[in-house]
């Protein structure tokens, strides 16, 4: 993805991010884990973004 099509996380996406991040156990944390799919998707961001 281009830079310019790049878009800035938000406070709001940082902390729902960490907040998931926190939760997960290590060794879960990765973009096949459901809750990252669905944090993606709500978030509309990449599941590589989210994890």
């Amino acid at each position: 993805m281009a830079d310019a099509e790049r878009r800035r996380w938000t406070r709001d996406e940082l902390l729902l991010a960490l907040h998931l991040y926190w939760r997960i156990p290590f060794g879960q944390q990765h973009k096949g884990n459901r809750q990252v799919i669905e944090l993606a998707a709500a978030l509309g961001r990449t599941r590589r973004a989210s994890r």
